[in-house]
């Protein structure tokens, strides 16, 4: 994740590194994303980058954390809203995911991140120990020798970042922990462990589903129909059957 030293950096200085991040990685699939670019942008050197982050997945997780945050936030104001329902949830997150997407640049990143399947699959599966929040280098002088390695011979930018990944999987399972604590368990069979599964199964066919509309609008209606489906695919396995059991006549 991030050092203590960018955290304590002025809020002018953390934004303009950050959207230099962000906006490389909507520009860029992560593979091709290039440090390089990302502290021009940013106004900074190659040794100041590395005595803020690991390496560039550690930014993008840095990202990444503070994007999960706030969208955290807005998922557990619909569910107060829908009382309890993470399926009528859903729809409220596709129009807000929509919007967002109308943002700079903000279809380019997530695009980007779901479409790279490696990425994710590095960003999801955790690696090495759990971070405990940002490294504890005030002095950077392990951050420094990474970046004179990666300067050398590519070790910062390759490197496995497994804090950071760890990070974002604690993260997940931390937010679908609160979000079970907002469900109607009267009327969902859920535990936090059903939910650890459910709830991203859930966001990433909204998620997708909107981002797909994003790009091609002409087939936003084609597109929900099928996120629709999904969902009640979902929903009557994870339903109680005394109270949202299907008529008879509509089961296959």
């Amino acid at each position: 994740m991030a050092t203590v030293r960018f955290l304590k950096l002025p809020e002018e200085k953390k934004k303009r590194i950050l959207q230099a991040g962000f906006q490389e990685f909507a520009r860029y699939p992560y593979r091709d994303a290039s440090i390089n670019r990302i502290i021009k942008n940013a106004e900074i050197s190659r040794g100041s980058f590395y005595t803020y982050f690991e390496d560039k997945m550690g930014l993008l997780c840095f990202i990444l954390a503070e994007m999960i945050g706030r969208f955290n936030e807005e998922v557990y104001g619909f569910l107060k809203e829908d009382k309890g329902d993470p399926f009528l949830c859903a729809e409220r997150v596709y129009t807000y995911c929509r919007n967002e997407l109308k943002q700079n640049e903000a279809l380019g990143f997530v695009k980007n991140l779901f479409t790279d399947t490696e990425t994710l699959k590095q960003l999801m599966i955790p690696a090495g120990k759990c971070g405990e929040g940002p490294r504890s280098d005030p002095a950077g002088t392990a951050a420094e020798e990474t970046g004179a390695a990666g300067e050398a011979g590519g070790v910062g930018e390759t490197g496995e970042a497994g804090d950071a990944k760890q990070y974002i999987h604690t993260l997940l399972e931390e937010l679908a922990s609160r979000v079970n604590s907002g469900i109607d368990h009267e009327k969902y069979d859920l535990d936090d462990e059903k939910v650890k599964f459910l709830y991203p199964m859930i966001m990433m066919v909204t998620i997708r589903t909107a981002t797909t509309a994003a790009e091609f609008p002409e087939r936003e209606d084609a597109l929900r129909h099928g996120m629709e489906m999904e969902l009640e695919l979902l929903k009557y396995g994870a339903a109680r059957r005394n109270n949202t059991e299907r008529p008879e006549e509509d089961r296959v």
